[in-house]
């Protein structure tokens, strides 16, 4: 029988605690406790447009794209946005290079990462120069409070047009952009381009030539689009070539020295072309066992575009225990649809986010779309219906660029609304939350959690209910508790023998005054503690 014991230690509101898991009922559904309903739109200018999202260690998210005036594009500034755990807009900063005195010049931010510190590392493109093309690698550093810590080297990879269309921080601090980089005789020809920067912004000498790398795959445009590392320090590389006025997407490893890895596919390459149309790889993830799993767009035999997530072996083999042959396709009614982004749950299932056709026709109208896999590819029936979920967030195309999951589980979506104001197309930013229970549901084989762990309370802050939830590898004797700022203890939650399991506590802060707080869990020998923040 589960106890759980409250004390009153102090004057003052006492805390609920619930030690029963959470309803599994409403998987794949919006959460009502998000933004209006379950999703938040924000607009700055006439276009924005949001194209990557991460979480910071106190819940709040972090959301970059762009905002573009009635000026057109020449207006276009890159922009970062910070929301609350609630949805609701926390800040907003716009980023113009304006070097040279030039003015307004436009900028985007495409890729986001967020580092152990909370400093926001953030890339895309900014032109540096007044009147021609020239378009840079552009990667800042970013303080929690929005303001530019540092401005990262600018590669040298030769061509008028360079963008990062994504970006990825390894655990030793190393940093790796991906995006292309244009011809100087053709502007419009672009090869894959990677750079790695060491931890204080500088390029790494260590990597290619001077810390670039220039993969040239066929004669046209070459766009990489998504990166992952790998745990030992290989890189992974995925996005589009042209063959034949098609493209097909393409998978590449780099060694550690950022040569192509021989032991990977053919000669450090793997090209997929489904049915002799356009296909392309918009996101890769890495499975613990070393299995790569990417989604994108794979053009069926009727040319009508489908949201894919395909798993290769470590070699870069299609992985013939996933799917049909490696490959899973959505369905959305044989409307197009596509996959922008792709994550891998605690649990190992597979979750990608991107958009689905409403209507026949092409993309008139749009709604973000979600699918969860298996681990061996199959639909997952528990979420949503059948494992396919779609939001209608408020205009005509919704469309889903980025993913991530929060600690509770719970599935943050990404992207931008498009609507008409007075005969003319605005772009707003737009969120969803989807409900997930990865992180307070045991394995599926009924194993108890390996790694002793105090979660990030979540939302924090709150000004009413916050969910504290806890891994325990061993029973044994358990205390969790609450204190103040100044060390003293404000409650006793827990102080009981406890088998090895996962529990979620409801953190009920209602009644106690803002401020800072801190819960400690003890198992034996083994401390956590996390920081917890009551607002008003």
């Amino acid at each position: 029988m589960t106890r759980c014991i409250l004390r009153r230690l102090i004057a003052g509101p006492l805390l609920l605690l619930s030690l029963s898991p959470a309803a599994p009922a409403q998987v794949g559904t919006l959460d009502p406790a998000f933004g209006s309903g379950g999703v938040q739109t924000s607009s700055f200018e006439v276009l924005d447009e949001a194209w990557d999202v991460a979480l910071l260690a106190d819940g709040r998210i972090v959301v970059v794209g762009a905002s573009e005036g009635t000026a057109g594009p020449n207006s276009r500034e890159a922009r970062v946005a910070r929301y609350l755990p609630d949805g609701a807009l926390d800040q907003s900063w716009a980023y113009n290079n304006s070097v040279g005195g030039c003015g307004n010049v436009p900028e985007t931010f495409y890729a986001v990462a967020v580092e152990p510190d909370d400093r926001v590392l953030a890339g895309g493109y900014a032109q540096f120069d007044c009147g021609g093309p020239q378009r840079d690698f552009w990667i800042h550093r970013l303080a929690p409070d929005g303001t530019s810590v540092r401005l990262f080297d600018r590669p040298v990879f030769g061509g008028i047009t360079e963008n990062v269309r994504d970006l990825t921080r390894r655990p030793d601090g190393l940093i790796v952009a991906v995006g292309f980089t244009g011809h100087t005789s053709n502007p419009s020809t672009w090869d894959v381009a990677v750079a790695r920067y060491l931890p204080d912004g500088s390029l790494d000498d260590a990597f290619g030539t001077a810390g670039e790398v220039t993969v040239v795959l066929g004669d046209d445009q070459d766009v990489a689009y998504a990166v992952a590392a790998q745990p030992d320090g290989k890189t992974l590389v995925a996005g589009s070539t042209t063959a034949e006025a098609n493209r097909n997407l393409f998978l590449l490893r780099l060694d550690v020295d950022g040569t192509l890895d021989a032991g990977f596919g053919e000669g450090g390459i793997v090209t997929m072309d489904g049915h002799g149309f356009d296909d392309t790889a918009r996101s890769v993830a890495l499975q613990p066992d070393g299995r790569i799993v990417v989604a994108g767009t794979l053009t069926g035999p009727d040319e009508v575009p489908g949201f894919f997530v395909a798993r290769y072996t470590p070699e870069g083999a299609l992985d013939a225990d996933f799917g049909a042959d490696g490959v899973v396709v959505a369905d959305f009614g044989g409307l197009p649809g596509g996959a922008a982004s792709v994550v891998i749950q605690p649990d190992g299932k597979i979750v990608a986010a991107g958009y689905a056709a409403t209507g026949a026709g092409g993309l008139e109208t749009a709604d973000f779309a979600v699918v969860r896999l298996l681990p061996d590819g199959t639909f997952d029936a528990s979420f949503a219906e059948d494992g396919v979920q779609t939001v209608d967030v408020s205009g005509n195309r919704d469309i889903a660029q980025a993913l991530t999951i929060q600690p509770d589980g719970h599935l943050v979506l990404l992207g931008y609304t498009e609507h008409e104001v007075e005969g003319q197309l605005h772009r707003d930013f737009a969120l969803a939350r989807i409900l997930g229970d990865s992180a307070v549901t045991a394995a599926e084989d009924g194993a108890a959690p390996t790694v002793f762990a105090l979660h990030a309370p979540y939302p924090n802050p709150t000004a009413a209910t916050a969910t504290l939830a806890f891994d325990l590898p061993e029973a044994g004797p358990v205390r969790l508790a609450l204190y103040d700022v100044l060390g003293r203890e404000v409650a006793v939650l827990v102080d009981e023998e406890r088998p090895a399991g996962r529990y979620e506590a409801a953190l009920d802060g209602s009644g106690l005054a803002a401020g800072l707080y801190l819960v400690r869990l003890h198992a034996g020998p083994l401390t956590a503690t996390r920081r917890v923040v009551i607002g008003r």
